[in-house]
């Protein structure tokens, strides 16, 4: 079962028991059409199998490439105390 399997959240969990629900949050899924890539093993499949009728799953073949579309920010350096203090008296 080496590989990846490509598995989106296509109903939602609402009115479904907690173990459902638990079992998506396991799978990092949390909202509707949300996709993510797990690696093809049998304790992954077995989530799936509890959840089948809310999620789709396919095979992805190779190993997957970093998401291209994943925005990251760059938090800049903290402020010196004194420049705060000088900001908040000009204002």
């Amino acid at each position: 079962m080496a590989g990846f399997l490509k598995v989106e959240m296509i109903h939602s969990a609402i009115a479904r028991d907690q173990r459902q629900k638990d079992t998506l949050r396991g799978l990092g899924l949390r909202r509707r059409h949300q996709q993510r890539i797990l690696e093809d093993t049998p304790a992954i499949r077995g989530m799936i199998r509890k959840v089948f009728d809310l999620v789709r799953f396919e095979p992805v073949a190779g190993k997957p490439a970093q998401a291209e579309a994943v925005v990251t920010y760059k938090l800049g350096p903290k402020p010196d105390a004194a420049q705060v203090q000088v900001s908040k008296t000009q204002a």
